[in-house]
């Protein structure tokens, strides 16, 4: 396979090499930007590849340092089957990681596909005012020397002037987040770190158990289970019945560098303190989990996730709180909860207080409902709650039928839903009138929904529910229960 797709790539080269403006450098650089990429390109003629190169290598000879550069044109393009209209869009970055992916979610988010998409990571010089000089030859992963850059080339269907002006803004700001984050990751990464530190030197009067569980967690994260895309100080001003956290002005890094995000919003604005938020922020539990109120543009297209560090005084009071925003990388959902910090305490908390004899075969159930727990509620579930759920889960296995579970986030910005139904009698059609009802009850829309077929006799559907902040679910539980069991 390999050395079949090594002749067609030459095949490819030998077929747009005579329409190029030959220069050495546009030479480098075709073979670079059609490097491995044959699929698909068959389709056009070798002066319309010819055509993309030379555009894109032309657009590339200026570089503004430290940032993008991004344009579209609309062209046709030479085909088998005739001229092609087609909107090209063209990158020029400094290489980093993210940057395709963030770019490929926001053309999904909007419903586009890319027809082509072509990304060649080569060295560049430059001189002082950004005007290219040479290619040292194709990158190698080495972004240290600075020399290194991502030149991207998108083929989308022809769209209109206002459409490909408006995707630009998008994938502009897009490339912004991308850039800041990576930018400032060391910086927040060494922050969260003096955070656990100055915890573990100075920790609050609470369980010991819990400071040391804490800072296991917070090294797991260092250790590559998360993603840092944004951190921001915030102090508490008030006690335990007026207070509310405050964010200390200067110290954004990545993302939260933009003082109109906030972590926690509704509508746009901060959420406000409820008692129930304060009382949960003044728990004698130094870490906080749970999803943020900002989607993310960078990586993958999903709220972010949001991990709260307690920050205290030297008395043992609370100080205020340190907000970590990014993504769990695709471990912390496939590692067993056993190995997680955090997650491993609650799971050995919950087998130990359900009472099932160890080894038996409540006890074997018990922990596959837990190692198959939605993970993102498993961060966010307390253990008193996870165990009343999972012990009714065990005897559904026995006794199979529909069972509801709803929660609502500590923050009261969504509805997390565990809907679970027989296998005979789940379709698209259940889920999808299962999730309008549970929109209904809870004055929402369904978020998102996510199924999930273990072995047995049931299929688990777990739904998000987001809900305006001043709305509470209708009375008549039992009887939408009851509609949803039908």
């Amino acid at each position: 396979m390999a050395l079949e797709a090594a002749r067609a790539e030459g095949a490819l080269l030998k077929r747009i090499e005579p329409h190029l403006d030959a220069t050495d450098d546009l030479k480098v650089y075709c073979s670079l930007l059609f490097a491995g990429e044959t699929d698909g390109l068959e389709q056009y003629r070798a002066e319309a590849l010819a055509e993309l190169a030379q555009s894109s290598f032309a657009f590339a000879s200026t570089k503004p340092h430290g940032r993008h550069s991004i344009r579209w044109q609309s062209v046709e393009l030479a085909a088998a089957s005739g001229r092609r209209p087609v909107t090209v869009v063209e990158i020029i970055n400094d290489d980093m990681p993210f940057l395709v992916d963030s770019i490929v979610n926001e053309l999904q988010a909007r419903g586009l596909s890319a027809e082509l998409v072509l990304h060649p990571i080569l060295k560049v010089q430059r001189s002082s005012r950004g005007e290219f000089e040479a290619i040292l030859g194709p990158g190698d992963r080495n972004w240290a020397d600075g020399t290194q850059e991502s030149w991207i080339t998108l083929l989308l269907d022809r769209m209109t002037s206002e459409a490909a002006d408006d995707l630009i803004s998008s994938l502009s700001e897009v490339l912004k987040d991308v850039r800041i984050a990576v930018t400032d990751w060391h910086s927040m990464t060494a922050r969260f770190e003096r955070a656990a530190q100055a915890l573990e030197a100075s920790p609050p009067p609470i369980a010991p158990g819990l400071v040391s569980e804490t800072l296991a967690f917070c090294r797991w994260l260092l250790d590559g289970q998360f993603t840092f895309l944004g951190l921001r100080e915030y102090r508490l001003v008030g006690n335990d019945e007026t207070g509310d956290l405050v964010p200390i002005p200067e110290t954004g890094l990545g993302v939260l560098r933009n003082p109109k995000l906030h972590v926690l919003s509704g509508r746009g604005e901060p959420l406000e303190m409820t008692p129930d938020m304060r009382s949960h922020f003044f728990a004698p539990h130094p870490l906080v989990i749970s999803k943020s109120s900002i989607m993310s543009r960078v990586h993958r297209r999903v709220f972010m996730d949001y991990v709260g560090l307690k920050t205290y005084k030297e008395d043992g009071s609370l100080a205020g709180e340190l907000r970590l925003v990014g993504l769990f990388t695709s471990q912390a959902y496939t590692q067993p909860p056993q190995q997680i910090p955090f997650l491993r305490h609650k799971v050995e908390t919950v087998m130990a207080r359900s009472e099932f004899a160890p080894g038996s075969h409540a006890a074997k159930a018990l922990a596959n409902v837990l190692a198959t727990f939605p993970r993102d509620e498993l961060f966010q579930i307390d253990e008193q709650l996870l165990l009343n759920w999972s012990r009714e889960i065990v005897n559904l296995d026995l006794r199979p039928r529909v069972k509801v579970f709803a929660r609502f986030e500590r923050f009261e910005r969504f509805v997390s839903v565990l809907v679970y139904i027989p296998r005979d009698r789940f379709s698209t059609t259940v889920r999808e009138r299962i999730g309008d009802i549970l929109a209904e009850v809870y004055g929402g829309h369904v978020r998102d929904f996510t199924p999930f077929f273990p072995e047995g006799p049931l299929v688990r559907v777990h739904y998000i529910i987001s809900r305006p902040k001043e709305t509470r679910p209708r009375s008549g539980g039992k009887r939408w229960k009851r509609k949803i069991m039908r």
